[in-house]
């Protein structure tokens, strides 16, 4: 073999070693990609007991983690952008929903004053919410937006970077020992506070003589693909229109400002469009109110016909059935 010809047979052996190599971090980053729902950790995370530390909440509480003990506890930790508000207010229900055996603390991790300002601003909470700093980090093990769940030995549990209400439910009801809840609504009038107006509209005696469609969210997302569902509810209104209101109602503690994004972003105005936060019913108890949410299936969709607010309740296990027939068969 010639110099020349020794030198083609290395280069094309180097190519080859190249072009294996390169495939095979290919093929072990789509792998490890495949489950975005996952946070990779390390074997010994899982199980492991958090110590107590002493944290202050940024409106000066005085929190220990122990005092989280004997319940399941939430650990967000979140930068309080514009899309991932929605998450926290679901969360923040959550808690507060099962609060006898259920906590949430939420971590801070931004250095972005201004936007906190406007967050803090805009969003109660429920839940005590705390500056992050490395230590936290490291107890937690956590490096950015995550959402852990700890027992109620503050032994750590589980671990993602996705903001999946459904993931967490399943996750959290697993641990906190939640069974399948259903909606509890109000014997009396429902009713929600219109923001525009700044005042309590009544919703019951409308249905007297119209069929609603009542979409009721948690929090509104304008980031989420709800347009099929939102379309569908258009379309029908502008075939029944003497017969159809549509209305969206929130959580209380939203910022108006939300649903306005929300309403722009998914085109809903018109006279028979209805925006609103859903307002506790009168001597319905603090606890009682946060029933009123499905936090399996959030949002869900509540028919109310001939002043029957149950003609049709969304749940988990009827939720295949809306379709466009089916929700014509309220309306002829």
């Amino acid at each position: 073999m010639t110099g020349r010809g020794a030198l083609r047979v290395l280069v094309y052996t180097l190519v080859f070693f190249c072009c294996f190599f390169t495939l095979f971090n290919l093929v072990r980053l789509s792998r490890r990609s495949s489950k975005p729902t996952e946070t990779i950790v390390r074997e010994d995370y899982y199980n492991k007991s958090i110590p107590d530390i002493k944290l202050v909440s940024i409106d000066d509480r005085n929190i220990e983690l122990f005092q989280f003990k004997h319940k399941t506890l939430i650990v967000k930790f979140t930068k309080f952008l514009d899309g991932e508000i929605n998450y926290l207010i679901y969360l923040d229900y959550l808690a507060q929903r099962y609060r006898d055996r259920l906590s949430l603390l939420l971590f801070y991790n931004s250095n972005r004053a201004a936007e906190s300002q406007y967050i803090f601003r805009h969003s109660d909470f429920h839940a005590p919410i705390v500056k992050a700093n490395d230590l936290i980090g490291q107890v937690f093990g956590a490096k950015g937006n995550e959402t852990i769940i700890l027992d109620h030995e503050l032994r750590i549990k589980f671990k993602s970077s996705a903001n999946s209400k459904k993931l967490l439910y399943s996750q959290v009801s697993k641990y906190a020992g939640i069974e399948d809840s259903q909606v509890c609504l109000p014997d009396g009038d429902l009713s929600y506070i219109d923001p525009y107006r700044n005042e309590l509209v009544s919703i019951q005696s409308a249905s007297q003589q119209k069929v609603l469609f009542i979409n009721v969210c948690i929090a509104p997302c304008a980031e989420c693909s709800d347009a099929k569902r939102n379309d569908m509810q258009k379309g029908l209104l502008l075939t029944y229109p003497e017969k159809l209101e549509i209305f969206y109602l929130f959580g209380a503690d939203n910022d108006p400002l939300f649903l306005e994004e929300y309403k722009e972003k998914h085109q809903l105005f018109g006279p028979q469009i209805h925006f609103g936060l859903l307002a506790p019913a009168e001597g319905q108890q603090p606890s009682e109110y946060f029933e009123m949410f499905n936090y399996q299936n959030d949002p869900f969709l509540l028919v109310m016909k001939d002043g029957d607010k149950g003609a049709f309740i969304e749940n988990l296990d009827n939720s295949g059935t809306i379709d466009v027939d089916f929700l014509a068969g309220f309306l002829k």
